[in-house]
């Protein structure tokens, strides 16, 4: 089985993290740790066909910060109604984080 847990944004407050290879994962999941004072900010879990990808990413889902705590961003990517095959994932400030940072991990499996 594979697995993905990887540290892709490490105390940012703009930037876009490595593309990772979603082919053989059926659940993706962001998480977003905004430290204290963060008061505002948006981490958005991207997709694409493949890795490398150069043209406009398609948002899986988002992650607003308005306080600090723990953000979690669960996506499923396996096929059927409401889901979407994906073959590369990454992670981007989509909103600069203003007032602390955020760390982020992608994690799949």
């Amino acid at each position: 089985m594979a697995y993905l847990h990887e540290l892709v944004l490490d105390t940012v407050t703009t930037g876009t993290s490595a593309d990772y290879d979603a082919t053989n994962y059926s659940t993706v999941e962001m998480w977003c740790e905004f430290s204290a004072g963060t008061s505002a900010g948006v981490v958005a879990l991207e997709g694409a066909a493949r890795k490398g990808y150069t043209g406009t990413w398609v948002s899986l889902g988002t992650a607003t910060q308005a306080a600090s705590t723990v953000t979690r961003t669960p996506v499923s990517i396996a096929g059927g109604a409401g889901n979407v095959a994906i073959g590369a994932i990454r992670a981007r400030i989509s909103t600069n984080i203003v007032g602390g940072t955020v760390t982020v991990f992608l994690i799949a499996n």
